[in-house]
């Protein structure tokens, strides 16, 4: 199939204008030509891979990259081989960040100035994202990337997140082609109320079961699939538009809010983890004095000891 470089168009309106058919209609049939309309690029052939991790509740210093003490070399691999800031935005609450993130402005402009759950008739509190803002899944899908979530959404109006609908504020009616995940703001890691794009699924009878690595590898699934089905139908489907592999798009929750929703309740750790005696008032001193002086060596805080003991 035939590609063709998009004319130059700059975006600001999408989606990009229809392609106008390269047939031509006859008086019959034996008398018109069809002919397959060209489908425009409109990605350079070095586009990246898009993948975003957001964790709700979990401290900047919590982990070693940025000088706590929970191990997590692969983000610290991370940090090193590319760019780290340390002035990210935060609502501190989880739906109105998760919105200003998806929709890149301040989250009262997207009517999330609270939690879904608590959403009152104020403007900027309704907890309804206007559709005049577009999410960068739905921006990023009209480039030809393809789009997932997982995990914990949290960014539907609570009174709409049932098998009724509506379900154009769910995740796949806000750009996300797949999701895979909890709409509400946390649920049970053993016994979770998972929905699969727009459908429920059952709880599973498993004590082994934890909801972290089962996101983790429905995450995984997902990408190794959509490459397998991509290069499937790149080879066989030479009607339909071409599709890049190289355009996978794994956006917003993912990895993250599995572990993340384990961090903001702490009672569905798994059980290797669930005896941890480490929690002592005097213990917790220390660790916040080491962590203090880590964050202070990487330059990603102040030392306050006052700040740090929790003294007057």
């Amino acid at each position: 199939m035939k590609t063709i470089k998009a004319k130059k168009e700059s975006g600001k309106v999408l989606p990009f204008p229809t392609i106008p058919t390269a047939s031509v209609a006859g008086p019959t049939l034996a008398k018109s030509t069809h002919k397959r309309r060209p489908q425009p690029d409109y990605l350079p052939k070095d586009a990246p891979n898009v993948l975003i991790i957001l964790m709700d509740d979990v401290g900047f210093g919590q982990t070693e990259t940025f000088g706590g003490e929970v191990h997590t070399p692969t983000l610290t691999k991370l940090r090193n081989e590319g760019l780290a800031y340390n002035t990210f935005h935060t609502t501190a609450i989880c739906s109105p960040t998760r919105a200003s993130l998806l929709t890149g402005r301040n989250h009262q402009r997207v009517h999330s100035g609270t939690i879904a759950e608590r959403a009152v008739d104020w403007d900027g509190y309704t907890g309804v994202i206007p559709k005049t803002s577009a999410t960068i899944a739905e921006v990023l899908t009209q480039y030809g990337y393809k789009t997932a979530a997982f995990g914990k959404w949290h960014n539907t109006p609570a009174d709409q997140t049932t098998a009724m609908g509506p379900f154009d504020r769910w995740p796949t009616g806000h750009g996300f082609e797949h999701f895979y995940g909890f709409l509400a703001g946390e649920t049970s890691q053993y016994e979770p109320r998972l929905v699969q794009n727009l459908d429920s699924i059952e709880p599973p009878r498993d004590e082994s079961y934890h909801l972290s690595e089962d996101i983790a590898e429905k995450a995984i699934d997902w990408l190794k699939s959509t490459e397998h089905l991509l290069r499937t139908n790149r080879s066989l489907c030479t009607g339909l538009r071409e599709l890049r592999t190289d355009r996978i798009t794994f956006l917003k929750s993912g990895l993250i809010n599995t572990k993340e929703n384990l961090m903001r309740a702490g009672m569905f750790t798994e059980k290797e983890f669930s005896t941890d005696k480490r929690n002592s008032a005097g213990s917790r001193k220390i660790q916040n004095l080491q962590n203090g002086i880590r964050q202070w060596q990487l330059g990603t805080a102040f030392l306050n000891l006052k700040e740090l003991f929790n003294e007057d």
